[in-house]
């Protein structure tokens, strides 16, 4: 790991602690929101490249409580093993159509 990376799980964990586990939970909810407001205006205006940078945006929020939550609940193992699952059973899916 990176030292980079280092710091940055630092600062999850430290941000995730400091406001707990109903805060984050809250938080996250608000954040997906915001991403599907983003999303839905990036389509609605006929996916308009003035639109991306603010979709990165909100994936960059959302990225950052997923790994809040992922430390406070204990997840990273798990939610490592279903992304992997999932991604091989998308890729069979594509191969039989």
């Amino acid at each position: 790991m990176s030292r980079a990376e280092e710091q940055y799980n630092a600062i999850i964990r430290e941000v995730a602690d400091y406001y707990g586990e109903k805060a984050q939970l809250t938080q996250t909810v608000e954040e997906l929101a915001e991403l599907i407001h983003a999303i839905q205006t990036y389509i609605r205006n006929d996916r308009d490249e003035r639109y991306i940078h603010h979709i990165g945006e909100e994936i960059g929020d959302c990225e950052n409580m997923f790994e809040q939550l992922k430390y406070l609940l204990k997840l990273n193992f798990t939610v490592d093993v279903i992304k992997i699952q999932k991604m091989k059973r998308q890729k069979l899916r594509i191969e039989r159509e």
